[in-house]
């Protein structure tokens, strides 16, 4: 997403620039987890090497998604000074290019072999009543798995057939509600009425997912990025301000997460999980936080990876494909029971493997701009 960063804090554009690429290899640690997406035939002890997968992969991880909505809703109001019909099209057709076009591209590449079977189905009896089917439960697919049919009576999370990009697709949800949105957050009163009813109805964890596209933390976090664009928030002021005690209270609760963790039983062995009570009030204070570190470490010029902020929707949109190899590839050669320092090696691929391939794609990718739209939304 574009941002003219001299209409931001300059502090505030060097974090959000900071914070997309490692934001997204958040995410793609999340997915990596093999604690929570199991090897199909492969198993360990799981000891002590669950407190780094833990650490990784769900505590570090847990700000990463409504921190994403957060930016997105500050910087797609951050230049509107009135937000009428003219600007909306502009907004929403620009959007399209860069977050519906390659959203669909990517779920329609993940959807090649149920197309694939269409096609088979057409050429083997003339298509008929199942390959229209197919073809119905394709178009389906790019914007909900049909799969996940048994979760919307639950309210539970949905997503595409490419399940990372469900943050595009309720992402794009909240742009096209923006009008609404905006007449609501203008209005100071309406404002904290409206996030203060988002936010205790996240805080409770019941019916956050009322349809697929339509999500509670989507519209709260979106919400809040989306009043602080409108109103012309300085947050860099103010969270410098408190900093201290941001900080500290971020720390109590990130130790109170790390030591903090229970053990559940999983399909096969117990499990560490990261503690229920601690997550919402942590992701609160986190996301401060990130973005105060993400600010500091512009001193450390080797650790500036600016540069890497247009490759986290490349990274995001593919490396779920590069994950289901990887696990095809290690239960199909590697099975039963193995030690957990073998174990561990093979959680290091899956959390370092699809980050540099989603490097590569998109150095690839940006070397055509037909690709780079198709693929990557222009960035």
């Amino acid at each position: 997403m574009t941002m003219n960063k001299n209409n931001l804090n300059p502090d505030l554009a060097h974090s959000i620039s900071q914070l997309r690429f490692p934001l997204a290899v958040l995410v793609v640690f999340c997915h990596a987890n093999i604690l929570s997406f199991p090897i199909k035939g492969l198993f360990s002890e799981f000891g002590v090497i669950q407190y780094p997968i833990l650490l990784l992969s769900k505590i570090i991880f847990e700000p990463a998604v409504p921190l994403f909505f957060l930016i997105s809703g500050i910087l797609f109001f951050w230049n509107v000074k009135i937000y009428d019909k003219s600007a909306y099209r502009s907004k929403i057709k620009k959007r399209m290019k860069s977050l519906l076009l390659p959203y669909l591209v990517w779920n329609i590449i993940y959807d090649i072999p149920q197309l694939s079977k269409w096609l088979f189905d057409c050429i083997r009896n003339g298509g008929g009543y199942d390959g229209l089917i197919t073809i119905l439960e394709s178009l389906v697919n790019l914007w909900f798995w049909t799969n996940q049919v048994d979760r919307l009576p639950n309210f539970e999370m949905t997503t595409p057939i490419d399940p990372p990009l469900w943050f595009v697709r309720d992402l794009f949800v909240c742009m096209l509600c923006s009008m609404v949105i905006y007449r609501v957050l203008n209005k100071k009163s309406t404002c904290i009425i409206f996030l203060s009813i988002l936010l205790f109805w996240w805080l409770t964890g019941k019916y956050q997912y009322l349809f697929p596209g339509i999500s509670v933390p989507s519209f709260l976090f979106f919400g809040i990025g989306s009043a602080i664009g409108i109103h012309k928030i300085d947050i860099m002021k103010i969270l410098k301000k408190y900093e201290k005690i941001i900080l500290g209270i971020f720390l109590v609760l990130f130790l109170g997460m790390v030591f903090s963790g229970y053990y559940i039983q999983g399909v096969e062995r117990p499990l560490l999980q990261e503690n229920k009570y601690l997550i919402s009030p942590y992701i609160l204070f986190s996301i401060p936080t990130y973005i105060l570190i993400a600010c500091e470490v512009k001193k450390f010029r080797s650790l500036n990876i600016e540069g890497l902020a247009a490759a986290s929707f490349t990274l995001f949109a593919c490396h779920w494909l590069v994950l289901d190899a990887l696990k095809r590839i290690f239960g199909h050669f590697i099975k039963g029971c193995i030690g957990e320092g073998e174990m561990m090696l093979i959680q290091l691929a899956l959390y370092v493997v699809p980050c540099l391939t989603g490097i590569f794609i998109y150095l690839v990718i940006k070397q055509s701009d037909k690709a780079k739209l198709l693929l990557n939304g222009g960035r």
